[in-house]
């Protein structure tokens, strides 16, 4: 993606305050959703006499060595690179790739399905939909969101099924 990519995707929110505000708003409430619940989720099955610690190590796991790998790793954030400001309320530097909040959305996402397809099913969803806030708000490359939502399956069905 180039500069005029995130321009476009910049200019509706650069020019309307309520736009920005309202892409602010439903990022901080699905991050919040995502990860709110999930402690909910090892609760209520744990409650119900589930074993939850793969799912439980499935998840901790991959996320502490996906923010180690980030750190080392430490590429640069659209914002930073096109030198334009998010239109999400951030200004972390580097650390951009792969997106941890995709990440850590489909990783619990596709644990959970394990346990309830439901649960699963609305976590992947609301990952879908944090993946292409995280692009909008210029916080992050499609290729960030992408790979953090790859990582996050394959990291969940290798800790569920091993």
């Amino acid at each position: 993606m180039n500069k005029e990519f995130y321009l476009k995707l910049y200019a509706p929110f650069y020019k309307d305050k309520n736009k920005k505000n309202f892409l602010n708003i439903i990022d901080k409430i699905v991050t919040y959703l995502i990860f709110l619940s999930f402690p909910i989720f090892i609760m209520i099955n744990f409650i119900k006499g589930h074993d939850v610690t793969r799912l439980i190590l499935s998840t901790l796991i991959p996320f502490i060595l996906l923010s180690v790998f980030r750190k080392v790793f430490d590429a640069k954030r659209p914002y930073e690179i096109f030198d334009i400001k998010p239109i999400l309320n951030k200004d972390t530097k580097g650390k951009s790739f792969p997106s941890r909040h995709v990440f850590s959305a489909f990783v619990i996402g596709t644990s959970g399905l394990f346990i309830s397809v439901t649960y699963g099913v609305i976590i992947i969803i609301l990952g879908i939909l944090l993946s292409v806030i995280r692009v909008m708000g210029v916080v992050h490359f499609i290729k960030d969101v992408t790979v953090g939502a790859l990582l996050g399956i394959v990291c969940a069905l290798i800790g569920m099924l091993i």
